[in-house]
């Protein structure tokens, strides 16, 4: 992620995964090119794929923005996303607001404290998430 860009979405196709990692205040826009980023990279992952996002450094987003990450996740997940792992400061809003997110499409997220956990939670096998 360079200087200037309050996101990355990035794939691993090697691994089968998909990172994404949102920073500071993101408006409207930001989240709609953010979930198109989302749709675009998991079209080229299998079914299976891991995904981990984190948003340690993410302020509150509006409800608007909700809804675009709503489409993204719902798109992962029919696409065939297998676990997600979010890094995040667990009692921050931007944690709660994607918790409920998740909550509402019916996806199970890890919370942990850095992209490290993250990682060795992907590097581990498992079995397809709800």
């Amino acid at each position: 992620m360079t200087r200037d860009r309050k996101y990355d979405v990035r794939l691993d196709k090697s691994n089968n995964r998909l990172y994404i990692v949102l920073s500071e205040f993101l408006g409207d826009e930001d989240l709609e090119e953010i979930g198109r980023a989302v749709v675009g990279e998991t079209k080229k992952l299998s079914t299976g794929f891991d995904m981990i996002c984190d948003i340690t450094d993410l302020r509150p987003i509006s409800l608007m923005a909700t809804n675009e990450l709503k489409r993204a996740f719902i798109f992962a997940k029919n696409q065939g996303a297998c676990r997600l792992i979010l890094v995040a400061d667990a009692p921050s809003m931007a944690c709660v607001q994607f918790q409920n997110v998740l909550e509402d499409l019916g996806v199970q997220a890890e919370v942990v404290d850095t992209p490290e956990e993250a990682q060795r939670i992907v590097d581990t096998p498992s079995s397809p998430a709800g």
